[in-house]
């Protein structure tokens, strides 16, 4: 892309006086965001997130970039005559499931990496086909209901290279959900803990989970605004906390007490926009703190 056609392109992301103040006040800041669900299966709602993190980066905001795919998986999966399986929501990963994974995985990160660069934001992507990816990974063997149980080529985080963070201030990473063990063996990962570990890594001062909910909800209705890492035990034990959004608050509290700033879950709208979880947190999706939030 020239010159010429980068800077058109950062004329589109313009925004009013308030909105430039807000991002002001943030610049220098690192925000790690993870993207997941339908924000990525439509181009446009995947035009309106990439728009959105164009303007932070022009802002002069640090932004680390993860992705999964799980419906985009699932959907390729079926099509190959596959079934989806998971265990306390993990993809059971067997050989046939990972090359559908690598395949979806490797294709979006590609095009979410264009579209950074068609908006005038230097992007790098790791995917399977890296050199350098999240440097320690090992296979994960999940424990349900007091058993271990295999489940397949799936990893968990155990260290991150520092290296690939060293300049989000010029280079937005995109990382895609997978890594490689010590014997190279690519292994399915959950986003979400691939965003927390980078989180932690680059002592980030936020991060940010979009997701197809709305954030904690206390009913069908009422999103919780803001959470205290402490509450967390009490409104799992009420039911408020449930399913699938257990591990994924829990891993928030275990982040917050290793030093990142903030979490917010929330969601994009329907064009993928999904600034107001930074610029309002607490407004919009809910936002974890280490401590109670004097009213």
């Amino acid at each position: 892309m020239c010159i010429n056609q980068a800077n058109q392109m950062k004329k589109t992301v313009a925004v009013s006086g308030k909105v430039a103040a807000k991002l002001k006040s943030i610049k220098g800041e690192t925000i790690v965001v993870k993207i997941g669900g339908s924000s990525i299966t439509t181009d446009e709602a995947l035009n309106g997130f990439v728009k959105d993190v164009a303007l932070l980066h022009h802002s002069g905001i640090n932004v680390v970039l993860v992705h999964g795919g799980g419906p985009s998986i699932s959907k390729a999966l079926e099509n190959s005559g596959g079934e989806a399986h998971f265990i306390d929501g993990l993809r059971v990963t067997d050989g046939h499931t990972l090359a559908v994974v690598q395949n979806v995985l490797d294709e979006i990160n590609i095009k979410i990496v264009s579209k950074l660069l068609d908006f005038g934001v230097p992007a790098k992507g790791y995917n399977s086909q890296s050199e350098l990816h999240l440097s320690a990974c090992k296979k994960l063997v999940q424990c349900s209901s007091g058993a271990r149980l295999d489940i397949g080529y799936v990893g968990e985080i155990s260290g991150v290279d520092t290296s690939l963070l060293a300049n989000p201030k010029t280079v937005v990473p995109v990382f895609a959900s997978l890594a490689h063990d010590a014997e190279g063996q690519l292994l399915n990962v959950n986003a979400d803990n691939v965003a927390m570990a980078l989180a932690v890594a680059c002592k980030a001062e936020r991060l940010i989970y979009i997701t197809d909910v709305p954030g904690i909800l206390m009913d069908s209705n009422y999103v919780i605004p803001t959470v205290s890492v402490d509450e967390i035990g009490l409104l799992i034990d009420s039911g408020i906390i449930r399913g699938g959004m257990i591990p994924k608050v829990r891993n928030c509290a275990s982040g917050i007490r290793k030093g990142i700033g903030t979490v917010v879950i929330g969601s994009a709208d329907t064009d993928g926009h999904f600034l107001d979880s930074i610029l309002k947190p607490g407004t919009s999706g809910t936002m974890i703190t280490k401590k109670q939030l004097v009213a």
